[in-house]
């Protein structure tokens, strides 16, 4: 489940993934909880550049708070990007390498229309053994 709200206008904070093309038409700032273990980080990764056209090498970092054991990132999204839904996924990282894309449909976010500079996005980490998932996984799917 994701809840997102739309908030008044706020400096971008140092996490701002920029884009070379368009000009800003509001921030995303995207967040989740999830407890890692040494060497394990978070991305995410989607249609947007900034998070790298589905290109996991070029995904966009999240960073750690401690205070909150959330994860997060912020997004400027250009206007000419609002046309079509973002669509995007986290992915978790292993230091010695590989990646475990979170489980099920990629996640979609229908921009609003004009007028607001900033949204934020709690999500998540959707994982298969959820019993909301559970359902969902190859075993009754595939049956």
């Amino acid at each position: 489940m994701r809840a997102a709200s739309l908030a008044p206008p706020r400096r971008p904070g140092p996490y701002l993934a920029a884009l070379t093309t368009g000009l800003p038409r509001m921030t995303v700032h995207f967040s989740l909880p999830y407890r890692t273990t040494y060497g394990q980080r978070l991305v995410l990764c989607g249609s947007l550049p900034a998070l790298g056209h589905w290109d996991l090498a070029q995904a966009l970092p999240l960073h750690y708070d401690e205070a909150t054991t959330r994860w997060s990132a912020a997004v400027a999204v250009p206007a000419d990007a609002a046309t079509a839904p973002l669509t995007y996924k986290y992915v978790l990282l292993f230091e010695g390498g590989g990646a475990v894309w979170e489980w099920g449909d990629n996640r979609t976010l229908a921009l609003p229309a004009a007028g607001y500079e900033h949204l934020d996005v709690h999500d998540y980490w959707r994982a298969p053994a959820q019993d909301d998932n559970e359902l969902f996984t190859a075993a009754f799917t595939k049956a």
